[in-house]
């Protein structure tokens, strides 16, 4: 009998010894996230919203719509996904030279401890780049609201009636970019 020939049948039982020590690990495999809907090409997870949850207490936006405690987290970040969507990568849209570092620095003094913030970027699997990166598409969604509502410093006075107008708009909108929610079920 060959060499070649007499390696075969420890080969096998290599491979079944390999195959056999990582089941376990197999069996112990976890959803990492769950897709809870999908706007236009982009998913809404369940990570996304309980990051949503975590940064809105932090992060103050001008606009009463997205200041709403009573809303809706998934539709607003639905709606969040459909604004972005629209407002692309137009100029006027774009946040002007150092918005970005003024909102970051406002969310950063938000919290009591620096400790604080710095667990909050490593429980989101965050670095500062990607948090800059989160408040620029913030600020393009507002632009692009404010801009597209005729929103004026007098408007910002009165918030009923900007969540109203924004609502309205928001209504003519969403049917614009194609969203599906997913039932549990059905979710990867």
């Amino acid at each position: 009998m060959s060499p070649s020939m007499e390696a075969s049948p420890r080969l096998k039982t290599l491979l079944i010894a390999a195959a056999l020590a990582a089941w376990p690990a197999v069996l112990r495999a976890e959803v990492a996230d769950r897709i809870v809907s999908v706007v236009g090409e982009t998913v809404v997870t369940e990570s996304d919203l309980g990051f949503e949850e975590a940064f809105a207490e932090h992060d103050v936006s001008p606009l009463p719509p997205f200041e709403r405690a009573d809303a809706d987290l998934l539709q607003r970040l639905e709606d969040y996904r459909i604004l972005r969507t629209l407002a692309a990568d137009v100029d006027v849209f774009r946040p002007p030279p150092g918005a970005v570092d003024a909102r970051l620095e406002a969310f950063k003094e938000s919290w009591s401890r620096r400790a604080d913030y710095e667990a909050f970027l490593e429980r989101w699997g965050m670095d500062e780049a990607r948090l800059r990166e989160a408040i620029y598409a913030r600020l393009v969604i507002e632009r692009y609201v404010a801009r597209n509502l005729g929103l004026t410093p007098d408007d910002l006075t009165r918030p009923d009636e900007v969540i109203e107008r924004y609502e309205a708009f928001m209504q003519r909108r969403r049917p614009l970019v194609p969203e599906r929610r997913l039932d549990p079920l059905e979710a990867p």
